[in-house]
């Protein structure tokens, strides 16, 4: 059952949904393998200052989030710039990743550039769905 959404800009004050997933997921990926929780922090923390914090929340109560997505300033580009995404499991499987994922211009079968990689079942269940990730490491924000 697809949720309705509604997608706002996030605030600083929300901003440790998104450490606290990203460091619990990415620590797993290949890349990050030896790097420190404050490490990572610090890069995504870098992420979160620079690019665009979008929310996903139910429209009745907007104080709640789904899930978020950060992504590239600049959607000019021809191929957009994600740095992440994350649901919260509760509402995972109800088109939030998907919707947030339309609201900046990606949709399955095109290429999508990220600087974080994640690992193991997320990146094949993103390839099963169609979308084609270009890890770009240096894209710095």
């Amino acid at each position: 059952m697809e949720a309705e959404i509604r997608i706002r800009k996030g605030t600083e004050s929300e901003w440790a949904l998104a450490f606290d997933s990203f460091l619990e997921e990415y620590r797993h990926a290949p890349a990050a393998q030896g790097a420190t929780r404050g490490v990572l922090a610090g890069i995504f923390g870098a992420y979160l200052m620079q690019w665009r914090y979008l929310v996903a929340c139910e429209p009745e109560t907007p104080e709640e989030i789904m899930g978020f997505i950060v992504v590239a300033p600049n959607l000019t580009s021809k191929t957009p710039a994600v740095a992440w995404v994350q649901v919260k499991a509760q509402y995972r499987r109800r088109g939030v990743a998907r919707n947030l994922l339309q609201h900046v211009g990606v949709s399955p079968r095109c290429a999508v550039l990220t600087p974080f990689l994640p690992g193991g079942a997320l990146n094949a269940q993103l390839r099963e769905k169609g979308y084609r990730l270009c890890h770009r490491p240096w894209m710095v924000p």
